[in-house]
């Protein structure tokens, strides 16, 4: 199975994705609701 940029460029963009949905997530949610 080859990779090319363009599956590379994908895969960062899903990480970046999550990673901002769940520091939304944590940053929207009441302090006292901690979710790992």
């Amino acid at each position: 199975i080859s990779v090319t940029p363009l599956d590379l460029l994908v895969q960062c963009e899903t990480e970046m994705y999550n990673s901002a949905s769940d520091w939304l997530a944590a940053a929207l949610a009441p302090s006292d609701v901690q979710t790992s």
